[in-house]
């Protein structure tokens, strides 16, 4: 809606002519992208810039808000926290902000003096891993694989998106974003249903 000529008509033609977004529905962003295309480092780069700018004065003392990268497995989500470090250390006034990091979590001081965390969590069933932690975003990455080997190697899906986003959706802020991201894979998911309906 703010764009003006040429631009604006490409926007409509990228958007399929809608001028304006609600906030409400740009509260979760769904990207199914190919591999290669840059995926992770935009995590990374969200999660930093969400750590660093969120509004977070509604939190009591103590409680640290969370960025949240869940994936697969642990390995795959600390490919995340990995570029976000990289990212962080690029940059000297970001840099200084670090209290503590591992590989599947990096610990901020903001210049308003509060902590934050970006964690790395792999799928769990309905979400267990994520409960009890205030969220100021999250990232599903490859969630399209969040799936679970069945007792006789095929997949009994008792890991899926829809459960481990009904364990994220009640605990994000107001303000909060959550974002659904993944190669294509043709299986039944949450992912798929919010990407089919958008397109």
């Amino acid at each position: 809606a703010d764009l003006e000529g040429e631009e604006r008509e490409l926007a409509k033609q990228m958007f399929g002519g809608i001028e304006q977004v609600s906030f409400d529905a740009r509260k979760y962003v769904v990207l199914s992208l190919g591999r290669g295309s840059g995926k992770t480092t935009m995590c990374a780069a969200y999660s930093v810039y969400t750590a660093v700018t969120f509004d977070i004065s509604k939190c009591g003392p103590g409680d640290v808000p969370y960025v949240i990268v869940i994936a697969p497995d642990k390995a795959t989500a600390q490919l995340s926290i990995r570029m976000a470090r990289e990212m962080i250390r690029a940059q000297p006034s970001l840099e200084r902000l670090i209290v503590s990091d591992t590989s599947e979590m990096i610990q901020l001081r903001r210049p308003d003096c509060r902590m934050v965390r970006i964690e790395a969590f792999a799928a769990t069933r309905s979400g267990s891993a994520v409960r009890g932690r205030t969220i100021i975003g999250f990232l599903m990455d490859e969630c399209a694989f969040f799936t679970s080997n069945g007792s006789e190697g095929g997949k009994d899906y008792a890991i899926d998106d829809r459960e481990i986003f009904r364990a994220l959706k009640p605990r994000l802020l107001p303000k909060g974003k959550g974002m659904l991201i993944s190669t294509p894979w043709p299986v039944e998911s949450l992912f798929s249903e919010m990407f089919a309906d958008n397109w």
